[in-house]
């Protein structure tokens, strides 16, 4: 039984990516983190800020082209209603903590804006 060495491509262009969307993200984020723009404004550029990792693997696709769009963004259905049934899973336990996290400082600021409003009397 051989064993091969894996080509050193991918992790090229693995590191290669990470950096360019990291470049990217922060070129985006910057001006909203130096506070040249107002709220609004950063409200709209988040968004985008968000959406620059897709971008730059898009561009990488594009040049590069490793192989079909659906293999490369992992879009394939395998048939797997165990993938499925983890991921939605974890999807809906993650909801469920930030819900709680949520419900529950609300619920402490309306506690506490109540004995302020009292304490204010």
């Amino acid at each position: 039984m051989t064993t091969s060495i894996p080509s050193p491509r991918p992790v090229r262009e693995s590191i290669t990516y990470i950096l360019c969307a990291t470049v990217a993200s922060t070129l985006v984020a910057s001006p909203m983190l130096l506070g040249w723009f107002t709220g609004e404004l950063s409200g709209l550029l988040i968004p985008v800020a968000q959406l620059t990792p897709f971008a730059v693997g898009l561009i990488f696709f594009l040049f590069w082209r490793p192989a079909s769009f659906a293999k490369v963004f992992a879009l394939r259905w395998n048939g797997t209603w165990w993938g499925l049934l983890v991921g939605f899973s974890a999807v809906i336990a993650i909801s469920a903590v930030q819900l709680l996290v949520v419900s529950s400082s609300v619920g402490n600021r309306a506690r506490w804006t109540r004995s302020w409003l009292r304490s204010s009397r």
